[in-house]
């Protein structure tokens, strides 16, 4: 976390190195709560590590999808629930969330770090969505957006 007091006090800067561990705090907090995921995210990618993994000529996963992955999820915000986690045929990692069969969204991350996603939000106005998306290290708010639109009741 960048230093954006401009005090030189003793006490401004007590009050930015307070800022800055409740900020750590908060950010490894969420990396825990992401544990699980996150060991099911290295399961996949163990599990997807050779060529034709699937059987029908499928590409290993790719090492830099897999890093964007695992910053992906440790960006998310915390009240974004767990997606399922899996590999694409070509290498890349996907996210999903899923409400029911008409109303999931599914974001694949690749190796350039792009995150390309489909949704679809069941008989709703607008019922579908795709595109891509640059990853820049901070969870895109339109994807919070689509994750929210796709859970919701």
């Amino acid at each position: 976390m960048l230093d954006m007091t401009y005090g030189v006090s003793p006490e401004a800067q007590q009050i930015n190195l307070a800022r800055c561990e409740n900020f750590q705090s908060k950010q490894l907090s969420a990396i825990f709560g992401r544990y699980r995921l996150l060991n099911e995210l290295s399961g996949v990618n163990d599990d997807c590590s050779d060529e034709n993994w699937d059987g029908y000529g499928a590409v290993p996963v790719n090492q830099r999808s897999y890093d964007y992955a695992i910053n992906l999820i440790q960006s998310m915000p915390s009240e974004i629930p767990d997606p399922s986690v899996g590999a694409d045929p070509d290498g890349e990692l996907t996210l999903e969330w899923h409400r029911s069969r008409w109303k999931t969204l599914s974001i694949s991350v690749s190796a350039d770090g792009h995150l390309h996603f489909a949704a679809l939000f069941g008989n709703e106005p607008n019922g579908s969505t795709s595109g891509t998306i640059p990853f820049f290290g901070l969870f895109p708010l339109e994807l919070r957006q689509l994750i929210a639109r796709v859970l919701q009741k």
